[in-house]
């Protein structure tokens, strides 16, 4: 499901994926994806992932197999894969993450 109020016309989505309200995606996005309302998603990798709301992900990023916290942001080139991030994690730019639990 793809919200009528939800920009994705730049973006590649693949199937199944759940896109909220005031969401704005560039990059591809899924298989099973879901992204909460007002996440935006640069030229960035996102699948078997949930985003709760106001996630940001910059260009070059990857997230795998991850849910990530309201709130949070994953800079540039980061790869997040097999983890969960609380609400409000500032991932820095080029970092990896992988099987880890992160607090704010």
């Amino acid at each position: 499901r793809i919200s009528a109020e939800a920009d994705v016309t730049s973006g590649d989505l693949r199937p199944p994926v759940h896109i909220a309200s005031g969401c704005f995606v560039e990059g591809r996005v899924g298989p099973h994806a879901v992204l909460g309302k007002g996440c935006r998603v640069g030229r960035a990798h996102v699948r078997e992932a949930a985003l709760l709301e106001s996630v940001s992900v910059d260009d070059k990023a990857e997230i795998f197999s991850s849910i990530i916290g309201a709130g949070a942001a994953i800079g540039e080139g980061a790869h997040v894969r097999d983890s969960i991030l609380a609400d409000g994690v500032q991932v820095p730019p080029h970092a990896t993450i992988v099987d880890e639990r992160v607090t704010a």
